[in-house]
């Protein structure tokens, strides 16, 4: 009776131990959707404005927002990862400084100074990252699908982590519940500025990547659209951004400058053919 006993109490421990496993992940999934909808729709609102496009004109669905960038769910991932990584870490009773392989003791000078070089490429890392944010370079994290979001996201969870590493020794322990909080506030106060700043990176590297056609219209196009005097319902070659609400922008970049651009909004109904060009590779 005793070993069947103590087997039915290991299974109701099993079975809780899966419920409260299944809890968690239900509500980190909850979590993260909440996050990637709420900064999707900003993202999607500074993507369209930096091109010169008003959002109030447009019209998106909830998965829109949600996977308006691969780069931003993959940003959020990671700095729910680092943020969650240092709660377990306090749940263990472990050091917090998960990133740095300096928070074990060296046992020899040669770790130390691997420590300390360690250190030195991860905030040259972090350095770099924020400052392209800044800058709005993108320093070829577009080119890589989902770099940037990486990059941005493992930068981002370690600025916190090294914040709240800080507010740990200086605080202590006992107030370790408090310093997540603040964490978490941190994140979210960052987030908004780092989306608007990715959304603006992606949009100037997108005008290089739109599609190619040439437009057909009933009606006669605007003279800066026009393939030529002669010939006015057939358009230059321009860049199409997206159709919505019975709408397609186009873009036209000027020709001395890359920097200077215009967004157009022509009546679907007013096309009567769009020609694809494809370039050479």
């Amino acid at each position: 009776m005793t070993e069947e006993r103590q087997a039915e109490k290991a299974g109701k421990r099993s079975t809780g131990s899966s419920l409260r496993l299944i809890e968690s992940l239900l509500a980190g999934i909850g979590l993260f959707a909440g996050l990637c909808y709420f900064l999707g729709r900003l993202r999607t609102i500074a993507y369209y404005y930096a091109l010169g496009i008003s959002p109030n004109t447009l019209s998106f669905s909830p998965e829109d927002y949600m996977f308006s960038s691969f780069s931003l769910v993959l940003m959020c991932a990671f700095a729910c990862w680092w943020l969650y990584q240092y709660y377990d870490a306090y749940r263990k009773g472990e050091r917090l400084l998960r990133v740095f392989p300096a928070y074990q003791e060296p046992s020899s000078r040669i770790e130390r100074v691997i420590n300390i070089l360690w250190v030195i490429a991860i905030l040259t890392f972090v350095t770099a990252v924020l400052v392209d944010l800044y800058r709005e370079t993108g320093w070829g994290g577009i080119r890589f699908p989902g770099f940037m979001g990486i990059s941005v996201g493992a930068a981002l969870g370690i600025v916190v982590i090294l914040a709240l590493r800080f507010f740990e020794y200086i605080f202590g322990k006992r107030h370790s519940q408090v310093i997540i909080i603040v964490g978490v506030m941190m994140i979210i106060t960052a987030l908004p500025w780092v989306t608007t700043k990715m959304a603006s990176i992606e949009a100037k590297t997108d005008m290089q990547q739109f599609p190619k056609a040439v437009l057909i219209c009933n009606d006669v196009l605007d003279p800066h659209l026009q393939s030529s005097p002669q010939n006015p319902r057939e358009s230059i070659e321009i860049g199409v951004i997206t159709r919505n609400n019975g709408m397609l922008y186009v873009l036209r970049q000027d020709d001395k400058s890359v920097d200077e651009w215009q967004i157009y909004g022509l009546h679907e109904d007013d096309i009567t053919t769009i020609i694809y060009l494809k370039g050479a590779d």
